[in-house]
């Protein structure tokens, strides 16, 4: 068993976080988590620093990381611990940093194991597994959940030479559960 991150859009990580997606399906030629694996998010994510004055008169500061996703600002040293509720200033240091430049001390202190992985073809996805997707139901024929599904795969996927909905890849699909 290894712990591992892996890298979600900034709309699906609120799913995760209250169960809803506990499936997904990766351009991966082959499996790059087994199970057994932990998992860890890796997210959009900005530093930030909270600048307050104490007692008597002296400037107190701390590091933290903001989230995108929920806007859920928590210390760098421990962001199970949301930051100090102080009469103070908080700054953002740079910019937003995509997910795939999040180091594993600003991951989110949940872990996800995984419990099923296989490669399968993209079309073979049902209507069950689409919504364990944590996608809204789209509107086209064919299932409103895998309506759903294929407007955020070509939404993340549809530029990407053969992992196109119309190529049918044959994809990684991972189901995790929260390890509580």
């Amino acid at each position: 068993m290894s712990e591992k991150g892996i890298i979600f859009c900034t709309e699906l990580i609120p799913k995760i976080l209250d169960g809803t997606k506990t499936v997904t399906r990766r351009c991966h030629k082959k499996l790059m988590y087994q199970p057994g694996d932990v998992l860890y998010l890796r997210e959009c994510y900005i530093e930030c620093e909270l600048e307050w004055f104490g007692h008597p008169g002296k400037m107190y500061s701390i590091n933290g990381i903001t989230y995108r996703a929920d806007m859920i600002t928590v210390t760098a040293k421990n962001t199970s611990k949301p930051m100090p509720t102080v009469d103070g200033v908080l700054k953002q240091v740079g910019a937003w940093k995509s997910g795939r430049f999040m180091p594993k001390w600003a991951a989110r202190p949940n872990r996800y194991l995984v419990v099923d992985a296989r490669m399968e073809p993209l079309w073979d996805i049902t209507e069950e597994d689409a919504k364990r997707e944590g996608v809204e139901p789209g509107n086209c024929a064919g299932g409103p959940y895998r309506n759903g599904f294929l407007i955020i795969w070509h939404k993340l996927n549809g530029r990407r030479p053969g992992w196109t909905w119309d190529n049918d890849p044959t994809v990684a699909r991972y189901e995790f559960k929260e390890i509580k």
